[in-house]
């Protein structure tokens, strides 16, 4: 049977965030968070496969999906402090998280400012990255200049479906839209360029588990993460790439499970 998911609101003071969340609530909640420009809609296939066993949420990070626009260009700290809210608005105090790219820094920033909070952590794709790699993206970041002719959807449609030429064009297409919507999307890269992912990774003590697919766009910054932390795991996933969580489902929901059910 079809795991039905809830989506719903959570009404924090800094606005309405949305979540995606499996109807079983038993045990420890895990909590899973997306990159940059998506939403929680990429964990969806992994929810259904662990819905009637396990407690999934993935909210929308404010200014994508369906949650409220951020009024100040955010930060990662800003953020980690809009999902504790969303959190405490559930009965939420202690979880698992799972964050890829943008939402592996969110996660790391969410367990150092709420040291009670957070239980276990995967990061798959950590943004750990050189000022060179953080210069080379930020030169081809630029806000969305909307044009009469629509000459501006083409180039967000090319630069998505040359990340990954063989993904199912549903999920270029799902991509393209939801980074049409974030059109301040190039703030939420800053904000994790200018976050201190190194130093606030290096001071957590809870288990963590660091992954990245082999042709992800951050697998090389797998085993410089993977060095900073005290109690820390590794692994690198054969023939995945950025969008693991879509195209991989089960193998993320087998370590999703295996990773933070385990004793």
């Amino acid at each position: 049977m079809t795991i039905q998911l809830i989506k719903s609101y959570a009404q924090t003071a800094f606005g309405q965030v949305h979540y995606r969340m499996t109807p079983t609530r038993a045990g420890m909640p895990v909590v899973l968070l997306h990159q940059t420009a998506s939403s929680s809609a990429m964990f969806e296939e992994i929810m259904r496969l662990l819905g009637d066993t396990c407690w999934l949420l993935a909210p929308d990070t404010p200014g994508y999906g369906e949650s409220f626009d951020p009024e100040m260009s955010p930060s990662i700290p800003f953020y980690a402090e809009v999902i504790y809210a969303m959190l405490k608005t559930l009965s939420i105090d202690k979880c698992f998280v799972f964050g890829h790219h943008t939402g592996a820094a969110i996660a790391v920033e969410l367990a150092a400012a709420y040291p009670n909070l957070v239980r276990k952590m995967i990061l798959s794709g950590p943004p750990l990255m050189s000022e060179a790699q953080k210069a080379q993206l930020a030169a081809g970041l630029r806000p969305l200049a909307l044009t009469e002719n629509g000459d501006h959807l083409l180039p967000v449609w090319q630069r998505l479906r040359g990340r990954a030429p063989q993904a199912p064009l549903t999920l270029t297409h799902r991509e393209t839209l939801l980074t049409l919507r974030a059109d301040r999307y190039h703030e939420t890269y800053q904000a994790a360029f200018d976050y201190d992912f190194a130093g606030r990774l290096a001071g957590l003590t809870l288990p963590i588990l660091v992954m990245a697919g082999e042709h992800d766009t951050l697998r090389a910054s797998l085993e410089p993460t993977f060095a900073l932390l005290q109690h820390g795991e590794m692994r690198v996933l054969p023939e995945a790439g950025t969008y693991l969580c879509d195209l991989q489902p089960d193998l993320v929901a087998d370590i999703l499970q295996s990773y933070f059910l385990r004793p």
